[in-house]
């Protein structure tokens, strides 16, 4: 879902944003400070054509956006938290209670995990690396900013990259790029319905792989596809991180009762996969929800 608030000229979409510039505050006193910065990052997800069709759009990068905060009054005074970019006249809003808005919160511990995933208009398949700034508003209109740039998973990465881009990203020169995640391919898979036991065959073609999830998913009233159980494998040691799989799962492995497989029964069994890198471990705090990932469309399976 894209939540741009002004020209659709850029897109952040970063691995982990760490400052790269002290924090600036713009307002405040000893007796009314600024609300603190103290770290800011993202989850960037790679998608296959597939899913961003269902999704109607045709993007296959998207970010998921976490920011430590803290206010001498409590977060709950923290009214508005922004990313503007530098290289254009745009802006994310990930937080506003101004207006009693519908938004993403900050808990109790100041932290933010944005439940949108943003996405670009028109760079849908890569996207700049620099030039990022966090923005964090009061109550009392007391501002504090921080710049900041990606960090990726290797600490020289930037030296040599200047965005980051898809499997879908059709550019002719990656040489000042760095590869996201790559998707996760499906080979085959089934159902058979009288044992209630699942075969997948999948190929992972990335060595940053490190844990995996087969999600069952089926199709719901809207015309969409609603997730339901789910099996989590360990991609060190039980799955081909540079290769072909097969996984055969019994349904009480994934499922959350026996009904659902009836209901998978009637409805069309389905099977969605997520691939999640290495948390990134020395980025603060927050470190364990920063990481690449990737997610594939619902794929039918057959039913046997």
């Amino acid at each position: 879902m894209s939540r741009l608030k002004a020209v659709a000229l850029c897109m952040i979409s970063g691995l982990v944003f760490t400052g790269c510039n002290s924090e600036s505050s713009d307002s405040g006193s000893e007796d009314n400070p600024n609300p603190q910065i103290k770290d800011v990052g993202t989850h960037i997800r790679t998608n296959t054509l597939e899913y961003s069709a269902n999704a109607s759009a045709n993007y296959t990068l998207s970010t998921q956006y976490v920011a430590h905060l803290s206010d001498d009054k409590g977060p709950d005074d923290i009214v508005l938290v922004e990313v503007e970019y530098s290289d254009c006249d745009c802006f994310e809003i990930l937080h506003d209670t101004r207006a009693g808005a519908d938004n993403d919160q900050i808990d109790e511990n100041g932290l933010l995990t944005t439940s949108y995933w943003y996405n670009s208009t028109n760079l849908h398949h890569s996207s700049n690396l620099t030039n990022f700034t966090l923005r964090v508003v009061d109550r009392d209109g007391n501002v504090s900013s921080r710049q900041f740039h990606v960090t990726l998973p290797e600490s020289n990465a930037l030296d040599s990259a200047d965005f980051i881009y898809s499997d879908s990203y059709t550019g002719s020169d990656k040489s000042s790029g760095y590869a996201a995640l790559s998707d996760t391919e499906f080979v085959s898979g089934s159902i058979d319905t009288l044992g209630q036991t699942i075969t997948l065959n999948f190929n992972l073609d990335d060595t940053r792989i490190e844990s995996f999830y087969s999600v069952m998913c089926a199709p719901d009233a809207d015309g969409g596809y609603d997730n339901h159980g789910s099996h989590f494998q360990e991609a060190t040691g039980t799955l081909v991180n540079n290769g072909s799989n097969s996984l055969s799962l019994l349904w009480s492995d994934v499922a959350y009762s026996d009904s659902q497989f009836s209901d998978y029964n009637k409805q069309g069994a389905g099977v969605r996969f997520y691939a999640y890198s290495k948390p990134i471990s020395d980025s603060g705090q927050l470190a364990d929800r920063y990481m690449l990932s990737s997610i594939t469309e619902c794929i039918e399976l057959q039913r046997n």
